[in-house]
């Protein structure tokens, strides 16, 4: 990680504000990218997880760390399909 001296940090805030208020878009840090995807990730973990341990009770290792492991578009197929799938095994195929 990088870290720049206070008046360099400033410096790229306020061209990142104008360049913000010129374009009239937002400027996401790549960082910033990563903690909402990352924030979005885990609200979906936890949902998911949640609805598993009601609906099959709790997973095993194995299967706690497929969950784990999975990128945001596998955590959505998942949710998607929990209410049609009669064991944890199939709504994981």
């Amino acid at each position: 990680m990088l870290r720049l001296p206070r008046g360099l940090e400033r410096e790229l805030r306020n061209e990142l504000i104008a360049l913000e208020e010129s374009t009239k878009m937002p400027y996401v840090m790549s960082y910033e990218r990563m903690a909402l995807e990352r924030g979005e990730e885990r609200g979906e973990f936890k949902s998911l997880l949640r609805l598993i341990k009601a609906k099959f009770g709790t997973p095993t290792p194995e299967q706690q760390q497929r969950i784990e492991s999975a990128d945001i578009p596998q955590l959505d197929r998942w949710l998607d399909r929990i209410l049609t799938a009669s064991t944890l095994d199939e709504l994981l195929d």
